[in-house]
Order: structure tokens, then C-alpha cells, then sequence
């Protein structure tokens, strides 16, 4: 389980996620009253969206801590994940290895952040990982493939790989071409679920919406949706994604 403030996620006790892309304070303060009374169990900053960080700004806790008094006042006791995903997993950041480590450094010296991303190849990963546990912060450690989606042993060894590092959760997005697919990757989703630290695997793309709304059922601990615009490909309404979500989800043993 990734426990999170007073609640704790992981197989059979997903959380629906959505992001918050705004450009400018102003706009990420918006779509976070607009999640007020909405079925979300974690909520993404986007930081790669922020405009000056997005185009390679020093991050430091100056820039970044007023922002986030803010959003986590707006948001109340929902955990808050941030994430500033790089150019070339297919964000909008694109501060280089030393600033990327410099971004994690500040983040996790901020209060109100529960969750924080690392990508699984980036040079400084390693380092970022060791910072956020000197810190005391989750990591999720994520890999997006835009390119496909690799054999499903391929996935359930990627899988491991990345448990190996010793994040806390780890995060797999893969591009389905199809429904079969898909439904491959929720296979070895229920394969490797229950191994090791929290798992979310789910696709991109409109083949890919199955496993946005399925993968929960089938173990991951995590889905996205969303409220206003998408952070990626493929991604659902929050009311939909919320609903199915909680159709799916196994009874809990007395």
C-alpha cells in the first residue's frame, strides 16, 4: 500500500487521479475549485504546464512555494502529486539534468506534497529517488512508451525494473495499437499487481481507454481521468472514469 495523509492506495484500493495543467497560477487555481465535491482521490500539478518552468526557468522553492500555499489550501485533504514530466516523455519541461534534480530538491522541501514523479530514464533518477527519501517523500516512478507497446514480458520485466530502483509505486503508460492490446496489458497488469511496490500500468490513446477504466479492477493502483483538459491521450471524463471505477471495485472483507 502508498499510504497518502489519511488514506492509503494500492490493489483493490485504487485512487482516481486528475491533472491540473494550468499555465498560470490563476488558471491551476481554477481547475482546482472546480474539483470541489468531485469524486478524485489524488490530484497532479502538472508543473511542466506552469509557463516559466515549462520553458526551462530555474525551478527553486521561491518561485514554487507560493504557487503550491495556494493549491494545497484550494484542494483541503486531497494528497497532492507533482509531477514535471520532460520533453522527451512527452511533457512540456525542459530543464536539463541538473535542473530537473534541482525541481525534485525544491519540491520535496515544500509542504503539502504527498507524491512526487521521477522518470524511470532519466540520467538523474537515481539522484532524485535518494533525495526524495532523505526528505521523507513518496516516489512514483513512471515510464510513458509513445512509440507502442512492448511484449507482455517485456512489460512485466520493465515492471520490476522499476520496482528494483526502490521507488514507492511505480507508474507504466504504453501506447496500445488496438483492443487486444490493451487488454495484453491488463494481462500482465493482474500478473504483476501484487508483487512488490503499488503498480499502475495503463494506456494511451483511444485504444488504450480500456485500461483507463478496467485496470483498477485488475490491480492498478492508479487511474487518471479528467475534469477539464486532458494531460494525455485517451483520458476520460472524471464522473465516468469515478463511476466505473467504483462499480468494479471487489467488496472488502470483514
Amino acid at each position: 500500500m502508498l499510504p497518502l495523509r489519511s488514506r492509503a492506495f494500492g490493489a483493490g484500493r485504487p485512487a482516481v487521479a486528475v491533472p491540473l495543467v494550468g499555465a498560470t497560477p490563476e488558471e491551476l487555481l481554477q481547475e482546482a475549485v472546480q474539483l470541489r465535491g468531485q469524486p478524485v482521490d489524488l490530484v497532479e500539478w502538472r508543473l511542466d504546464h506552469l509557463a516559466p518552468l515549462a520553458r526551462g526557468a530555474q525551478p527553486d522553492a521561491a518561485r514554487i512555494g507560493p504557487v503550491l500555499a495556494r493549491l494545497t489550501d484550494t484542494l483541503g485533504d486531497v494528497p497532492l502529486l507533482v509531477t514535471y514530466r520532460t520533453v522527451g516523455q512527452g511533457g512540456r519541461g525542459e530543464a536539463g539534468p541538473e535542473q530537473y534534480l534541482a525541481l525534485v530538491g525544491a519540491v520535496a522541501g515544500l509542504p503539502g506534497v504527498d507524491l512526487v514523479d521521477v522518470e524511470f530514464d532519466h540520467p538523474g533518477r537515481d539522484a532524485a529517488l535518494q533525495v526524495l527519501r532523505s526528505a521523507g517523500v513518496p516516489s512514483l516512478l513512471s515510464h510513458h512508451d509513445w512509440d507502442g507497446q512492448p511484449t507482455a514480458e517485456g512489460m512485466a520485466a520493465l515492471v520490476q525494473r522499476m520496482q528494483a530502483t526502490g521507488a514507492d509505486a511505480v507508474k507504466l503508460a504504453t501506447t496500445p495499437t488496438d483492443e487486444g492490446e490493451a487488454v495484453e496489458l491488463l494481462a500482465v497488469l493482474d500478473r504483476v499487481a501484487h508483487t512488490g511496490a503499488p503498480v499502475a500500468m495503463l494506456g494511451m490513446g483511444d485504444a488504450g481507454r480500456l485500461t483507463r477504466l478496467v485496470g483498477p479492477a485488475c490491480g492498478s493502483f492508479l487511474t487518471f481521468a479528467r475534469r477539464g483538459a486532458a494531460s494525455a491521450p485517451g483520458q476520460l471524463d472524471l464522473a465516468l472514469v469515478a463511476a466505473t471505477v467504483d462499480a468494479l471495485r471487489a467488496p472488502e472483507r470483514s
